[in-house]
């Protein structure tokens, strides 16, 4: 019994032994304050003084063909015709071009909403729904 009193402390000291060299080297390397392990620090700075050439990032929109300002694909004599805008690529504003309702989707280029069943045009082509009326897009 008393043996094994006697390896219980030994093992009770080893693991506190371990927790205080541990909680010291712990607070050693944070030593500065900053919390971040400490490293040889420089007390002078450099400053580069060459500067680098930034390049644009941003794509600019190609030239809009002649006779189309908003560059939809539709001309502007066309557009008068479907009383769709002259400078908005989308006059309805539902994330369909004026020319692909016209051409694709055969909706109004003018109306969110086609068949008026209050879902616009773009949600029900997302959803799989004939924008211009009831049932399904066909394949």
């Amino acid at each position: 019994m008393k043996t094994k009193r006697i390896i219980i402390l030994l093992f009770i000291t080893c693991i506190l032994i371990l927790l205080v060299f541990g909680a010291r080297k712990f607070f050693q390397n944070t030593g500065s304050g900053d919390m971040l392990p400490d490293t040889k620090e420089s007390s002078t700075q450099t400053i580069s003084t060459t500067t680098e050439r930034v390049y644009s990032t941003t794509r600019e929109a190609p030239p809009s063909p002649p006779g189309d300002i908003d560059a939809d694909g539709l001309l502007d004599d066309e557009e008068r015709v479907l009383g769709t805008s002259l400078v908005n690529a989308d006059t309805d504003r539902d994330g369909i071009s004026d020319k692909d309702e016209r051409d694709i989707w055969h909706t109004d280029p003018t109306k969110k909403d086609t068949d008026g069943d209050g879902f616009a045009d773009l949600i029900e082509i997302m959803n799989g729904y004939n924008p211009s009326g009831e049932g399904l897009l066909t394949q």
